[in-house]
């Protein structure tokens, strides 16, 4: 006779089919165990139109044999914040030339010298890079919309503008002052 193979299974392969074996029962099983439950998908079929949003409404039930009132409340998102938008809006700004003190945050911005008790005062702030800037009233600095509206003798208030969650737009005033040589407010 020729060369007869002979196959020899070993434990390993017994194993490896056993637990193959295993899962594929134990997948149909969870399949049949779900359709047979007598629920039906819980997906609308998608040839229905959804039906359009209800007003939030309590109707009232009655028990059939106690007399009582269950209430059902219907949801209804109308005239309701979106709880997946973020808290602050990032506005769109024009496609206008930014100065460079619109680059940096407020806190990065010092104040180095007030000239006041004229018609128009100025200031002179510093960036973070140590390059100095004249500023008058109506200067656009900062990055939150920032816009100079007083010069005082020791300091220059800046309003910022933000969008809150909301979409309304809430201003708040800060001060930048004058910070004495050993870097005390002076």
């Amino acid at each position: 006779m020729g060369n007869v193979m002979r196959m020899r299974w070993g434990r390993e392969d017994r194993k490896s089919q056993t637990g193959t074996l295993v899962a594929l029962t134990v997948a149909v099983v969870v399949a049949l165990g779900t359709q047979g439950c007598g629920q039906g998908s819980t997906t609308p079929p998608a040839s229905a139109p959804a039906p359009p949003p209800k007003a939030a409404t309590k109707l009232p039930a009655r028990d059939a044999g106690k007399g009582t009132q269950k209430v059902v409340y219907r949801y209804d998102p109308a005239n309701k914040p979106d709880p997946f938008r973020p808290f602050i809006l990032l506005q769109k700004k024009a496609e206008t030339a930014i100065s460079p003190l619109q680059k940096y945050d407020l806190g990065q911005i010092t104040l180095k010298a007030v000239v006041w008790g004229m018609e128009q005062p100025r200031a002179m702030v510093e960036d973070p890079t140590g390059k100095g800037y004249v500023i008058q009233i109506g200067t656009d600095i900062g990055k939150n919309s920032g816009k100079v509206i007083k010069i005082d003798d020791r300091q220059v208030l800046v309003r910022e503008t933000y969008v809150d969650y909301t979409g309304r737009e809430t201003t708040k005033d800060v001060a930048l002052k004058i910070l004495a040589s050993d870097g005390e407010e002076g």
